[in-house]
């Protein structure tokens, strides 16, 4: 079964800018003031990782724990009613189309499960897939290759049948270890370095034409 595997946050949502906005917030009520370009290498980065990250980077009298759950209480709006959060124009209509192909589409997220259904929930994208994993779903999180193995099992889909669309090098570098086809999506407001992926869409309309490509050109499409 040809399956499309998507991230949530700078694939579906146009959400790393408006997450940064909320780290920062975080660091605020801790006494630190910094700008959004110190923060860019937390994109694609769980909450819990970005938390003990940002214990050591700015030595915070919190123990990584304490700095997890702190980080958790003030991005807890961010899903269910940041204003600027949206979904990226042609989205709907891309996992409409692939579906209508045949596909099977999960969405594979470092973002706690709860987070997640927030978000899909808000945009009505959830009945869109056939699988929905969080952060907490797999043993290991990204750049390792288990979120989206254990999403493929789910489904039942060979890793060679399953295309990955990611914006973050974490989030590539996991698509590229499970052994699937990668396309670096760069239409979020906060591009990052996708040059190891094996293509690239600027845009919903670019990755429709790139996903149909490859959904024809696999043997046995449908089967």
């Amino acid at each position: 079964m040809k399956t499309i595997l998507l991230d949530m946050d700078g694939v579906l949502l146009d959400s790393e800018m408006v997450r940064l906005a909320y780290i920062r917030r975080f660091l605020k009520q801790q006494g630190i003031e910094v700008q959004a370009e110190a923060l860019l290498d937390l994109s694609g980065v769980s909450n819990r990782d970005a938390a003990r990250r940002l214990a050591r980077r700015f030595e915070l009298p919190l123990s990584a724990a304490a700095c997890q759950r702190a980080l958790a209480r003030t991005c807890r709006g961010l899903y269910l009613e940041a204003e600027g959060l949206r979904p990226f124009p042609g989205l709907e209509h891309f996992l409409r189309t692939v579906k209508e192909r045949g596909a099977k589409t999960g969405l594979v997220s470092s973002t706690q499960c709860r987070e997640v259904l927030d978000a899909l929930n808000r945009f009505s994208l959830l009945p869109l897939f056939d699988v929905v994993l969080g952060g907490e779903s797999a043993p290991r999180r990204k750049p390792a290759p288990d979120p989206y193995m254990h999403a493929a099992r789910f489904l039942r889909a060979r890793p060679e049948d399953c295309m990955v669309v990611e914006d973050s090098p974490p989030g590539i570098l996991a698509g590229k270890r499970a052994g699937m086809f990668v396309v670096g999506l760069t239409a979020g407001s906060l591009p990052q370095a996708v040059s190891l992926a094996d293509a690239t869409a600027a845009d919903y309309g670019q990755l429709l034409r790139l996903a149909l490509q490859w959904l024809s050109e696999q043997s046995g499409f449908g089967a």
